[in-house]
């Protein structure tokens, strides 16, 4: 029996492509948007012009329900991650050849060393005496 490939509107990917809402993610978001536009982007499926770009990221920064509003503006970073986890558990689950997986495997390694690099480097700003 055949796959059916597994699409959705918010996102999918191809073997070497993933895409968020029509878009691809390393070619037309990531370095084009900053966390308010791709929320925007994530919320209602277009970019926002500059003038709602502007009110979003100030209702973004003003926000009450901050407690709400990171998880909801961090998850198009996560999305990758978690769409690279499925797809290379997927694949090894299935019995399938390590090589098969290697795409998905190099999306989970990149995210790992930018994340540890990040988080080391910020470390240190992060505590007072």
């Amino acid at each position: 029996m055949a796959r059916k490939p597994i699409r959705s509107d918010l996102g999918w990917s191809t073997v070497d492509r993933i895409f968020v809402r029509g878009k691809d993610l390393p070619g037309e978001i990531l370095g084009t948007l900053n966390l308010g536009d791709m929320a925007f982007f994530e919320l209602t499926g277009r970019v926002p012009n500059p003038k709602e770009s502007r009110l979003f990221n100030a209702m973004a920064v003003n926000t009450r329900m901050a407690e709400l509003l990171l998880p909801m503006l961090s998850l198009p970073f996560f999305v990758p991650v978690v769409m690279a986890a499925a797809q290379s558990s997927a694949r090894l689950m299935a019995g399938r050849l390590v090589a098969e997986a290697m795409p998905w495997l190099r999306i989970l390694v990149a995210y790992d060393i930018v994340f540890v690099t990040a988080c080391t480097l910020a470390f240190p700003y992060t505590l007072d005496e």
